[in-house]
């Protein structure tokens, strides 16, 4: 069983400096059924085989749905069973993705945090698992994408309208500042918990998926990844 973990990404800062700390922290960690994959805006930069330039979206958030889709359509050119979508500031761990994905059905899965109300959608900051043959029926049918709407709701639409069944049993667990420390939020498993010393860290496992995003404190999420990287 291979798994590609995509990671919706950009050049320009903030992302810029957050995809290179995910390729020096969690990323550097060999697996061997994991490959990963960056997918970025348009660029004349081809340094690095890890990262796909758009053909022709720029980076603005506008274009984040259209983006995705191109992005699901070159995955396929590669061999993997199942999808990991992530995004920039999530820290991956690969062995709890690989033993979670390993519980799930092979065809027909599109699992992630299912946000409930009068129109439920996956949330896609809790970022997705898809297997190969869903992403396919999402390439066949990308000329239904919404690209008007964000990518979550596009995807969560799309995937009603073509009959792919939305399985809400994600995970992921999301650290933030504490007013001493941090907190742990954990969704699908699992109880939250407080800490100031970072070696207690350890106690968010079995997540796959950490969310370090501080809003208007972008540059914690580097620090938080760095920190994850040295305690897990």
């Amino acid at each position: 069983m291979k798994v590609l973990i995509l990671v919706l990404s950009a050049r320009r800062e903030p992302w810029g400096d957050m995809m290179k700390c995910s390729m020096d922290t969690w990323d550097a960690e060999h697996h061997p059924q994991t490959t990963t994959r960056y997918y970025c805006g348009k660029s004349d930069d081809n340094s690095d085989d890890r990262v796909w330039n758009s053909p022709q979206f720029d980076e603005e958030l506008e274009r984040v749905a259209p983006r995705t889709v191109e992005a699901y359509e070159k995955s396929l050119e590669l061999s993997w069973d199942f999808m990991a979508r992530t995004h920039s500031s999530t820290y991956v761990h690969k062995k709890n993705l690989v033993d979670f994905i390993e519980t799930l059905p092979k065809w027909n899965v599109l699992c992630g945090l299912l946000v409930t109300g009068e129109r439920p959608f996956l949330w896609g900051g809790g970022s997705y698992i898809m297997s190969r043959d869903v992403v396919e029926k999402l390439v066949e049918n990308k000329h239904r994408w919404n690209n008007n709407i964000m990518e979550d709701n596009a995807l969560t639409d799309l995937a009603n309208e073509i009959g792919i069944p939305m399985m809400g049993n994600g995970r992921m667990a999301s650290i933030n500042m504490a007013e001493v420390g941090w907190s742990v939020m954990p969704y699908g498993i699992g109880e939250g918990f407080t800490f100031t010393d970072w070696r207690d860290v350890k106690k968010i496992h079995p997540h796959h998926y950490i969310r370090c995003k501080q809003d208007l404190k972008r540059h914690l999420d580097l620090e938080i990844m760095r920190q994850l990287k040295a305690n897990l």
